[in-house]
């Protein structure tokens, strides 16, 4: 059986490099393709919002350390 898709499917782990998804979901046809590209999508986008809640969580820690330091 030929594969008859012009661009080939990439692999999970491209997908979470590409800064522009976005462009490859609005370009896909195929639903198991896409759906595939929208978890893909949610993954990064938990990530980020984990990552940016742990660090402002570090910073309000450290904030409040320095100030209990520096009010002894």
């Amino acid at each position: 059986m030929n594969e008859r898709r012009t661009n080939p499917t990439k692999a999970d782990e491209e997908l979470y490099k590409l800064k522009d998804i976005d462009v490859f979901i609005e370009k896909e046809r195929r639903h198991d393709e896409l759906d595939r590209l929208l978890e893909v999508q949610g993954q990064k986008r938990v990530w980020r919002m984990t990552f940016y809640a742990c660090t402002t969580a570090i910073v309000v820690l450290i904030a409040l350390a320095t100030w209990g330091v520096l009010q002894r």
